[in-house]
């Protein structure tokens, strides 16, 4: 089977699809066999996986087929098929997307539709047969760290508001604090959102008693003594001080724990809040 990719003059069309899946995955062809052999012999291949893993790297080779086959349609057929009218270049290049729109990178097909654009045509029904049948891709694309800018209104309005919707239902005060303590690293994202809180939310936060409260109150309060780290930082960290003062204030009691559970005090000098 993998074996025979070594000789590219034997292969067919079908057999070509195979040589990405084996760099994909290391092996050389004449090394995949017998691996392959040994794992089914020893007990340790599990079908399932190897399945998921060839269906995972088969769809990235149909991916780099479509917008290779798309590339070809649009870029060289635009400066190279002179017989071709403006109408059936147009038509041709609708084509094409329509039959890989279920393979392509919203990126690649944004790109390509601002190309239809700049051919005086409304490729208005292709973005929105993409958000019909493309959701699950869409939906990741908005929940990436980065990403770079769509150069289709229409699709990049949809990645925007799923974006927004997905920050709406992830972003809580205690599940960002669970997520702060539980990796390394923190996302921007969500200190901004920390730094939006005001100290009654987190005063709030405080009474209703999350899991690991100590841990995250005291992450929290150590962004005042990392250097290097920007002012959002501060502002949870203050804030989050300062709701901590207001149950101090109230007894001797709560004054006591919270100097000697955090370290923080009712003389310490608290700097002025920049959101006021």
């Amino acid at each position: 089977m993998w074996a025979d990719l070594a000789d590219e003059d034997k292969l067919g069309d079908i057999e070509k699809r195979w040589r990405p899946i084996a760099q994909a995955t290391d092996f050389g062809p004449n090394e995949f066999d017998p691996y392959l052999v040994s794992l089914i012999q020893t007990g340790w291949c599990d079908k399932t996986a190897l399945a998921a893993a060839f269906s995972k790297v088969n769809a990235e080779v149909d991916k780099q087929r479509a917008t290779e086959r798309v590339r070809e349609a649009i870029y060289r057929a635009y400066t190279t098929a002179f017989s071709l009218t403006r109408d059936q270049y147009v038509q041709q290049v609708r084509n094409v997307l329509g039959e890989e729109i279920d393979r392509l990178y919203v990126h690649d097909f944004a790109a390509s539709l601002a190309h239809l654009r700049m051919c005086g045509d409304d490729p208005s029904d292709l973005a929105r047969s993409f958000i019909t049948r493309r959701g699950d891709h869409l939906e990741d694309v908005a929940r990436a760290e980065d990403r770079s800018p769509i150069e289709d209104p229409i699709l990049d309005a949809e990645v925007k508001r799923r974006e927004q919707a997905w920050h709406a239902t992830r972003f809580t005060l205690d599940g960002v604090a669970t997520d702060i303590v539980s990796r390394e690293g923190r996302h921007n994202d969500e200190i901004q959102y920390l730094a939006q809180r005001s100290v009654d939310e987190y005063e709030q936060w405080l009474l209703s008693g999350p899991a690991n409260l100590r841990r995250k109150v005291q992450q929290m309060l150590d962004f005042r003594t990392i250097t290097g780290l920007g002012e959002p930082f501060k502002v949870v960290a203050n804030r989050v001080a300062e709701a901590l003062r207001r149950f101090a204030q109230k007894n001797d009691f709560d004054r006591d724990r919270i100097a000697r559970a955090y370290g923080v005090r009712l003389d310490e000098a608290q700097p002025p809040d920049p959101a006021g």
